[in-house]
């Protein structure tokens, strides 16, 4: 990669490793997030959205989304053990919301899709459903099946 930029412009110094990572990267954000800041201060409306999830070296992390004129990464929250109760999720929105100084106006809708996502799982489970949902399960496989035959 040096040997390339130094054939197409030799007098460009490539930033080292430790300077990105060290100095330039944190910058960035700093700027970045002063930047969202301000733009979800500004702003008449603001959503913001939560998600806890696991990565993939098992660690539970919560992600904050934010969502005025249009949406922005806010932070993940490595929640280590911190078990992820209602009141543990509003602790971390109230300091978004602090943040942001929208707490008089504060609106809380429940996540639409988790609540279907609920709410089918509890229709699944009884049992006079189950010729359906096997049939819809057979419909989806051979969907499935065709569609891998097609590629």
């Amino acid at each position: 990669m040096k040997q390339l930029f130094k054939k197409l412009k030799p007098a460009y110094t490539l930033a080292t490793r430790k300077a990105i990572s060290e100095t330039l990267l944190r910058e960035k954000v700093s700027k970045i997030t002063a930047n969202i800041t301000s733009e979800m201060k500004l702003a008449e409306n603001i959503a913001l959205f939560i998600d806890g999830w696991t990565n993939v070296r098992r660690e539970s992390i919560v992600n904050i989304m934010g969502c005025c004129l249009k949406p922005y990464y806010i932070k993940s929250i490595p929640t280590n053990e911190e078990p992820h109760t209602a009141e543990y999720m509003a602790k971390l929105i109230e300091n978004e919301i602090q943040k942001y100084e929208k707490y008089p106006d504060v609106e809380v809708f429940g996540c639409a899709a988790h609540k279907l996502n609920l709410i089918i799982k509890d229709i699944a489970a009884i049992h006079y459903f189950n010729s359906t949902i096997a049939a819809a399960k057979g419909i989806v496989n051979q969907i499935n099946n065709s569609a891998a035959k097609l590629s």
